[in-house]
C-alpha cells in the first residue's frame, strides 16, 4: 500500500530537504507526489530549463526510502508565458481572466497546448527510466475553480470546427437543434456562437438565455477540449517511458469535465477527496458517494489522495 503526501521543494531551502523526508518515512509514509505547480522553478524563462533542483529534491527523498510520483506542471503557467494575453481564459462577459492564480490558461490556445508540450516532453525526456519514479500525474485537478469552460476566439473556431465534424451540415444542426424558434437558424458554421452573456439573460444567472442545444454541446465540446489536452500529455510521456503508470488527480463529484472519457487515457484512478474543506461539508454520505462514482470510472487501481 502507498501512504505519502504531496510536497514542495521549490517552497523550502534546499537544506531542509533531507530532514523532511526523514520526517516522511519516520511517519511511515513510502511516497510523495512532487512538482504539480513548479512550472515558473523548472522553466524559469521560455525554453531554459532548470532540473538540477528537483534532482536534488528526488535524491533526498530517495535516501530517505520515499517513491515518488512526479508531475507536469501545466496547471500553473509562469509568468513569461502569462504575457503572451491570446492565452489568458475569458469569462463569458468576455472578461479576460487574470494570471495570478492557477488554471488562467485555454485548453484550445496553440500558444499554450504548445508550451505544455515543451516542458512535458523535457520532464519525460529528462526522467526516461528513473526507477525512483513510479507514476506520473499529469496536472493538477483540470477544470477546477470554473475553469473547464473559455469563451476565448480559439475556442470559438475550434468549436465550429468541432460542430461541422460533429453535424456534416448546418442544415442538419439547425434541423436537431431547433433553431428556428426565436430566429436562431444558422447559415453556417462559422456563425455558430459561443453561449457567452446575451440580451435576455439576467445579471448573475444563465437560466433560459441560450438554445439548450447549444449549451449542451458547448459544454460537451469543453469536456472534451481537456480530455484531448490530459490525452497530448500521456501520449508524450509514454513515448519516452513506455512501461510509466499515468494518471491525473479527478475530484469526486465534479461533472464538468467527463471523468469516464478523460480516464481512458489513463492506467489507474486518483482522486481527491476533501471531506472537511469543501463540497458544502455534507459529512460521510457525499463522500461516500464520491469514492463509489470514482470506484465505477475504470477497473483500475484507486487511490485517494
Amino acid at each position: 500500500m502507498l501512504f505519502g503526501t504531496c510536497y514542495y521543494p521549490e517552497f523550502w531551502d534546499h537544506h531542509l530537504w533531507r530532514e523532511h523526508a526523514r520526517l516522511m518515512a519516520d511517519a511511515g509514509m513510502n511516497v510523495v507526489r512532487l512538482a504539480d505547480f513548479a512550472w515558473s522553478s523548472l522553466e524559469p524563462s521560455e525554453g531554459q530549463f532548470d532540473f538540477d533542483w528537483l534532482d536534488e529534491a528526488i535524491r533526498a527523498m530517495d535516501e530517505a526510502g520515499l517513491r515518488v510520483i512526479l508531475c507536469t506542471p501545466t496547471a500553473a503557467p509562469p509568468r513569461w508565458l502569462a504575457r503572451k494575453k491570446d492565452i489568458l481564459m475569458r469569462d463569458r462577459y468576455g472578461r479576460v481572466r487574470e494570471w495570478g492564480s492557477r488554471r488562467a490558461c485555454c485548453a484550445n490556445n496553440e500558444t499554450y497546448r504548445l508550451a505544455s508540450d515543451r516542458i512535458v516532453t523535457a520532464l519525460a525526456e529528462h526522467y526516461r527510466g528513473d526507477p525512483r519514479i513510479v507514476a506520473w500525474q499529469i496536472d493538477n485537478e483540470l477544470g477546477c475553480h470554473g475553469t473547464t469552460v473559455c469563451y476565448c476566439e480559439s475556442c470559438k473556431r475550434r468549436f465550429q470546427s468541432w460542430l461541422a465534424d460533429s453535424y456534416g451540415s448546418i442544415r442538419e444542426l439547425n434541423r436537431r437543434w431547433g433553431t428556428v424558434f426565436w430566429s436562431q437558424t444558422y447559415d453556417s458554421f462559422e456563425d455558430v456562437i459561443l453561449p457567452a452573456y446575451n440580451s435576455c439573460e439576467p445579471e448573475n444567472s444563465r437560466r433560459f438565455s441560450h438554445n439548450p442545444s447549444l449549451d449542451m454541446e458547448f459544454m460537451r465540446f469543453s469536456s472534451e477540449s481537456w480530455v484531448a489536452f490530459a490525452a497530448r500529455q500521456a501520449q508524450i510521456l509514454r513515448q519516452a517511458n513506455p512501461q510509466v503508470q499515468i494518471t491525473t488527480n479527478l475530484m469526486g463529484h465534479f461533472a464538468d469535465i467527463d471523468y469516464f472519457r478523460l480516464m481512458q487515457t489513463m492506467d489507474f484512478v486518483s482522486w481527491d477527496n476533501h471531506p472537511q474543506t469543501q463540497w458544502e461539508l455534507r459529512g460521510y454520505v457525499w463522500t461516500s458517494m464520491a469514492h463509489e462514482i470514482m470506484r465505477g470510472i475504470k477497473d483500475q487501481n484507486f487511490i485517494v489522495m
